[in-house]
């Protein structure tokens, strides 16, 4: 049952009905607990018990004071009933908060209480639904385990056909910035190879026929690559091997080509061990 006619829904046809319905009973109650007080008060003085007629006096006012406030929340828009009929009563303060949350627009000129501005909840199921999944998570982060740490890409773990491919473009680059001279010492301070490896990686590439060696004034060796000397093969062209990056791609390949067919040939031309064993 709908104590004020503010609660039932708006455009709905029983809104006017439980307004005047509202008023009257208000009304009613009022005009009642009015007349009874001054008939009581006139009968207990003539009677000669102006204690008691005064005592009933006060509870008829009492009850007529909650008729005119029924009344008065009929004819105006301001929530007396529940502002405060419920609000100073534990029975009813639940009730009271509930009510409250469907404050209309038209309460103290379109006010909104702070209260349910931000209200993020539906209804009470809602509320506790959403308060235990919010609790379950947070339980499930606290046992997770914690890392600080960034979290980085893992680089895919290359075969050492790859890892070999990789080296050699980098002595191609570093050549290209060298301007095509490239020694042992030089390789082995920009990459992680140490110097045996270095010296292997560049006699790759004196049997592939890309570099040159040369013995420098000062009696060191130098690995010479004619592609990468004074601009390359293509000196005055706009597309030489300094200058773009795609032309070292394509020539690494096609030196790769040349030495992987070369090695080839090179292998099936050595001699069995095993069989050189057994004779």
């Amino acid at each position: 049952m709908h104590l004020s006619w503010k609660k039932v829904d708006k455009g709905s046809l029983m809104r006017p009905v439980f307004r005047v319905a509202q008023g009257l009973f208000g009304l009613s109650v009022l005009m009642f607990c009015l007349l009874g007080a001054i008939l009581f008060t006139i009968f207990a003085i003539a009677k000669g018990h102006l204690l008691y007629g005064l005592l009933v006096s006060m509870f008829a006012l009492g009850f007529g004071f909650a008729g005119g406030m029924i009344l008065w929340d009929a004819l105006t828009p301001c929530y007396l009933l529940d502002k405060y009929l419920y609000k100073y009563t534990k029975k009813f303060r639940k009730k009271a908060r509930k009510v409250t949350k469907y404050i209309d627009d038209d309460y103290k000129g379109r006010k909104k209480r702070k209260k349910y501005k931000d209200k993020k909840y539906k209804d009470k199921k809602d509320y506790k639904r959403r308060k235990y999944k919010d609790k379950k998570y947070k339980r499930d982060d606290e046992h997770a385990p914690k890392d600080d740490a960034p979290r980085r890409k893992q680089e895919p773990e290359l075969t050492p056909e790859q890892q070999r491919e990789r080296r050699e473009r980098e002595v191609l680059r570093l050549a290209r910035d060298h301007d095509g001279r490239l020694t042992v010492a030089e390789l082995a301070l920009e990459t992680s190879l140490d110097v045996d490896a270095s010296r292997a990686l560049l006699d790759e590439f004196l049997q592939k026929d890309v570099a040159e060696l040369q013995v420098a004034d000062s009696g060191s060796s130098v690995y010479v690559f004619p592609a990468f000397v004074d601009g390359g093969r293509d000196k005055h062209s706009s597309r030489s091997l300094l200058d773009d990056r795609d032309e070292v791609e394509l020539e690494f390949e096609k030196l790769a080509e040349e030495f992987e067919h070369q090695h080839a040939e090179h292998q099936q031309a050595k001699p069995d061990k095993s069989e050189h064993k057994k004779g």
